[in-house]
């Protein structure tokens, strides 16, 4: 109790730094907890969502609370305070005034922008699109060779379709246009690209020589990227490392280059490279004899273990076969059906992340239904391979269009017009 003549305590001044309070009420450390944190969870749950099958949206929803949440969070750290007494509530702001406040505010807000970065992996996609089409290869050898010239640009064009910076018109396009001998521009501007990727593949003696170039669409001017010589062992690495320099001179981010390994994609075995070179080739032809054809090469590519490419590639030419030429018998159209199912789900058991693997999967049950052994496609299933197909591989129309087919059956139509149009920009010349 005080009296008249105790003695005068001395007063806060009020003047205390406003980053010693934000230290002090341990801002601070609670910002980068939560970043920790939120980086964890979103990590992990990319993982979890992958493996189980889950919508994407799930993720893109857990990382908008996430960064809604930060400011939150900062803001509780900045008027609470715990002590051994329990949560206290702190007087905010009373050292710097409306100075603190308007400092707090700009705090906040830098801080949930460079969380929102931190923690958005799909942030690449808001990032206006460049468009890239990749030439046929250009070819100078013996002639039972050829299918590697249009297999080497058809495994660039794979490569460069999965980057989530760039729109790649579908490679039966490009080959449908670059055939009628089109000017540069005239080529770009129905193709809707800026550049153009064109390679030529040279047989010498034992050594493949393959060069690839980049065409300024605006400007025809072409500029040599990379030459390499390589041994037909080596062809596999050697398209990785003309894959990374054409990220490279595209501009891609090293994020992005490390999304899509070719060596992840393909074996470097030289004859199942080759043998699903030549089914890919059967596959562009479109008739019943070469699509048992590709089933025979994509068959064959897999005597290596790890090539689940070709796994999904044998179903999708089985799939075409019995679109034009189904079966007699709904005996032999069953047992067809359930070969198809267990090729899909060997290959989503070794490799679910594959883009081809989703859309066969949309594939396989559309078939069934229109075959008469199967349910109506389900719309939410699709949805969820459609989204993870496209997620792996944006400049993938074929997704588009199988979503399309399964929404109109439905009676939404104006999602699925807009659909069919999205897939007409990524193939535009089907």
């Amino acid at each position: 109790m005080s009296g008249p003549d105790s003695e005068p305590q001395p007063q806060a001044s009020g003047r205390k730094s406003f980053w010693i309070e934000l230290k002090e009420r341990q801002v601070y450390q609670t910002a980068g907890a939560y970043a920790v944190i939120a980086w964890g969870v979103t990590e992990i749950l990319d993982g979890v969502i992958t493996r189980f099958g889950w919508p994407d949206w799930l993720a893109t929803l857990v990382v908008i609370l996430f960064v809604v949440g930060f400011p939150v969070t900062v803001f509780l750290a900045w008027v609470f305070d715990w002590t051994p007494q329990g949560i206290r509530r702190e007087e905010p702001w009373t050292a710097m005034g409306w100075a603190s406040i308007i400092s707090a505010a700009l705090f906040l807000v830098a801080g949930s922008a460079g969380l929102f970065w931190l923690i958005n992996p799909s942030g690449i996609a808001r990032v206006e699109q460049v468009g890239v089409a990749v030439l046929p290869c250009r070819f100078q050898g013996e002639e039972s060779y050829r299918f590697r010239a249009q297999g080497v640009a058809a495994v660039i064009h794979q490569d460069l379709a999965h980057q989530a910076q760039l729109r790649v018109p579908a490679f039966s396009s490009v080959l449908d246009l670059s055939a009628r001998n089109l000017r540069t521009a005239e080529l770009g501007a129905l193709a809707g690209v800026s550049w153009l990727v064109e390679c030529r593949l040279s047989q010498d003696e034992k050594l493949w020589r393959i060069d690839a170039s980049v065409v300024d669409v605006t400007e025809d001017h072409s500029e040599l990227v990379v030459s390499l010589d390589v041994e037909p062992e080596n062809l596999v690495p050697a398209l990785e490392s003309i894959a990374l320099a054409l990220h490279a001179r595209l501009g891609l981010p090293q994020t992005e280059i490390n999304r899509n390994r070719l060596t992840n994609r393909y074996p470097g075995h030289t004859r199942s490279f080759d043998a699903y070179l030549q089914g890919e080739q059967a596959m562009f032809a479109g008739t019943p004899a070469d699509y048992r054809l590709a089933r025979e090469q994509f068959r064959a590519a897999q005597q290596v273990p790890g090539f689940e490419l070709a796994q999904v590639r044998e179903a999708d030419a089985f799939m075409m076969l019995l679109a034009v030429e189904p079966p007699s018998s709904d005996r032999e159209l069953e047992a067809s059906l359930r070969a198809i199912r267990l090729m899909l789900d060997a290959a989503g058991a070794k490799n679910p992340d594959l883009a081809e693997l989703q859309v066969a999967r949309m594939r396989f049950e559309i078939l069934s239904a229109r075959l008469g052994l199967g349910e109506p496609p389900d719309e939410i299933r699709q949805r969820a391979w459609f989204e993870r197909a496209v997620q792996q591989k944006p400049s993938y129309a074929e997704p588009y269009r199988l979503l399309a087919e399964v929404l109109f059956n439905a009676g939404t139509e104006d999602e699925a017009q807009d659909l069919l149009e999205q897939a007409q920009t990524l193939d535009p010349a089907r």
